[in-house]
This record gives C-alpha cells, structure tokens and sequence, in this order.
C-alpha cells in the first residue's frame, strides 16, 4: 500500500493543479455541493482536484482496471507482470470531440445526432460533453 501511495503522490505532483483549476474556472465546470440544505455550484479547490484524482485512482487498484474515463479524467495503468505498479498515465480532457466529416451545414444538427448515437451506445461522458456543448451553443445565439 506504500508504493500505491508513493506512485500516486508522483503523479499528483507531476500536474500543474493550478492550470486545472483555472480550466475548470474559465470552461465553467463547477462542481455541485450541499451546503446547509443547498445546492451550490462552483468551481472545486485545487485539494478537492487532488483529491478527486487520487480516489479515481485507489478505485482502479481495488478494482484492478487498466484504464478509465471520469469525468475530464482519462487515466491508463499498464502494469507488467514483473513489475508492481508499472507505468500510471492521467489526462485531463476538455472535450473529446472528433467528427470525421460536417454531416449538414448546421453543427447543431450534427451535435445532436452526434449525442443520439453517445446515447444509443450508452457512452453517457461524450453524451455529457455533447450536452454541454449544446448548451452553450443556445446560449451564445
């Protein structure tokens, strides 16, 4: 469980917690809380960051998976029979669009038959991030 620690403490100090959060701040992605019977939206701490990665991470080991998709996280673990831990690689995404070719003239349109087909495959993140997309598409009209 020490060298679990260890690894993770590595890779935490590798990013630049403070680019992340002002990503959060300027792409709005606010965090919801319940603060004295409330819901409250706003944009996390850099030790709520931390903390959001370092549990993502802990979940992966318990559960032994190789890679995962939370939230802007993507993270993969290559971890070699010979080898403990192996190589731990975390990404933070923006958005994880990729449209081969325009499908109409409208890119709302090709948004929303885009978020059509995330849903009918059940890849409920990249229907998220279509969603939010959308929304603020309309609300820069």
């Amino acid at each position: 469980m020490e060298e679990l620690q260890k690894t993770i403490n590595q890779i935490v100090k590798s990013i630049d917690w403070v680019r992340i959060k002002s990503i959060h701040k300027k792409l709005n992605i606010l965090w919801e809380y319940e603060e004295d019977k409330e819901i409250v939206y706003r944009v996390p701490t850099v030790s709520e960051l931390k903390e959001e990665l370092r549990s993502v991470i802990h979940y992966m080991y318990e559960n032994d998976l190789n890679n995962v998709s939370y939230e802007n996280w993507i993270i993969f673990w290559d971890k070699p029979e010979d080898k403990v831990f192996g190589e731990l690689r975390a990404i933070f995404r923006i958005f994880d669009y990729s449209f081969n070719e325009t499908k109409s003239e409208n890119p709302t349109e090709d948004l929303n038959e885009e978020l059509k087909i995330a849903l009918e495959n059940e890849d409920y993140e990249y229907a998220a991030l279509i969603r939010d997309e959308l929304k603020r598409k309309k609300k820069y009209k």
